[in-house]
């Protein structure tokens, strides 16, 4: 008759699953007191139904029922979302004491289960001298196993059973029911986006950019870097399945392409969104612009090491446009080995353009006969506030003759009033048009208001645009 461990034992298995975690550090060990940590291969290389392979699949742990020498133990194991890819035998299991070094004991013989395709295996163990110990390691080598959904972990579920027909029967058997994550999918490529923020001066009408600290460093210049984009393999942490090894670049794609998105209409015809090795944006590859210069995209953007010799995406201005404040975004494609299986995309925020000024537009005004229409713009910095520019906006076709008077600076802690007919004397056509103010102050010490009378004497006021923000 089987004779039973001391119930009272129990109580040290919690110890008992630390050791075992320790001592098997090369599997994936159950445990009553700790969450598993199951192998993980290569998301980019596991389709549905894949074989997976490796010593990272061996699984271990410590039974939750001792026997005394001579009696028979049954152990089950049963794997959830996954099949034994190749049929294990009575050497699949082996049995370690909690010595170190470990010393092997035990006689294994395999019950039932184990074949290819099947969910589950029952050993019969038993040891003549020593019986089976609480403290005792048990490691399961599977040599393949099929990963059925890699959506999904795959778990293995341990149980000791003190009969063979009980560990046919299955459920909740002697002790404690172990279970735990065995098998899951992790990215081997990791990209990251390492943005930059960059201001375009209103000094400068906007046209050029102010240093920053990439490594441009001085002022005034057309050139840029938005930020870089990069990808590494992690090969520690994500393994090939049809080997078990390390995944490196070779076994997951031959290449990586990059589209950044934007708003590049100052590039003109001089200029370009390119690529360099360096921040200071030495050496430039440009990318191709799409026709309404929204996206530009670099082929073959990283090369079969999927390390970008050019990580830096650089904005290179003409220098006679206006450069929006914008958020520009990439989206790097994988062109993978491995059919079947997906290389999902990596996105991110590439770069920052912001402005150091104040833009202010107006509604449509009038010189019409009967209308009055006025600006007021309001400075409650310190220092005065230069109007560096003033752009008028009209229909096709119809143009403004500007006018004279307009002030050119908001004294500190003031108004100041702009009157349609300084903006514009005459019309060639209908007399309305609109304006945008750009004032060399930050935002929060700038407002504006837009002011109407119509002939009736109606008067309307608004708080004027602020373009990009409105």
């Amino acid at each position: 008759m089987m004779k039973k461990r001391n119930v009272a034992l129990q109580a040290a298995l919690a110890a008992v699953f630390a050791v075992a975690a320790t001592s098997a550090s090369a599997a994936v060990t159950l445990s009553a007191t700790a969450a598993s940590t199951p192998v993980k291969y290569a998301s980019e290389l596991t389709a549905a139904n894949v074989t997976v392979n490796g010593a990272g699949l061996k699984l271990a742990f410590s039974p939750a029922w001792g026997v005394a020498a001579g009696n028979h133990l049954y152990v089950r194991v049963d794997l959830s979302n996954a099949s034994f890819g190749t049929a294990l035998t009575a050497g699949s299991l082996a049995i370690t004491d909690n010595a170190a070094p470990p010393t092997a004991k035990g006689v294994v013989s395999l019950s039932s289960g184990g074949a290819v395709g099947s969910t589950s295996v029952i050993f019969d163990v038993s040891d003549a001298t020593a019986g089976i110990l609480l403290s005792d390691i048990m490691t399961l080598t599977p040599t393949s196993v099929k990963y059925v959904n890699p959506a999904q972990a795959a778990t293995a579920t341990v149980n000791v059973y003190d009969s063979a027909a009980n560990a046919n029967v299955g459920g909740a058997g002697l002790g404690f029911t172990l279970t735990g994550d065995y098998i899951t999918t992790a990215a081997a490529l990791v990209t990251t986006f390492t943005p930059l923020t960059n201001t375009a001066q209103v000094a400068q009408s906007f046209k050029n950019f102010a240093a920053n600290a990439s490594g441009v460093n001085t002022a005034n210049t057309a050139v840029q870097a938005l930020g870089s984009v990069q990808t590494v393999v992690n090969a520690a942490a994500a393994l090939v399945p049809a080997t078990g090894l390390g995944a490196v670049a070779a076994d997951l794609a031959t290449a990586s392409d990059l589209v950044v998105t934007g708003v590049f209409d100052a590039v003109g015809t001089t200029g370009s969104i390119g690529v360099s090795a360096a921040g200071t944006c030495g050496t430039l590859t440009a990318g191709t612009l799409n026709t309404a210069k929204t996206t530009a995209t670099f082929t073959g953007f990283a090369g079969a090491t999927l390390v970008a010799a050019k990580p830096f995406v650089c904005f290179t201005a003409d220098g006679l446009t206006a450069i929006p404040a914008q958020v520009d975004t990439g989206v790097l494609s994988f062109t993978g080995v491995l059919a079947g299986a997906t290389i999902a995309n990596a996105s991110g925020t590439v770069g920052t353009i912001l402005h150091d000024g104040t833009e202010l537009q107006t509604p449509w005004f009038s010189t019409a006969p009967g209308y009055i229409s006025r600006v007021f713009l309001t400075n409650n910095g310190s220092t005065a506030a230069p109007i560096s520019g003033t752009t008028i906006l009209t229909e096709t076709g119809n143009t403004c003759t500007v006018g004279t008077g307009a002030v050119t600076t908001i004294p500190a802690n003031s108004m100041v009033e702009i009157t349609a007919a300084q903006l514009c004397s005459s019309f060639s056509g209908a007399k309305r048009a609109a304006a945008v103010f750009t004032i060399e102050q930050p935002t929060s010490q700038i407002q504006g208001v837009y002011q109407i009378t119509s002939p009736s004497g109606a008067v309307a006021a608004f708080p004027m645009l602020r373009p990009g923000t409105n």
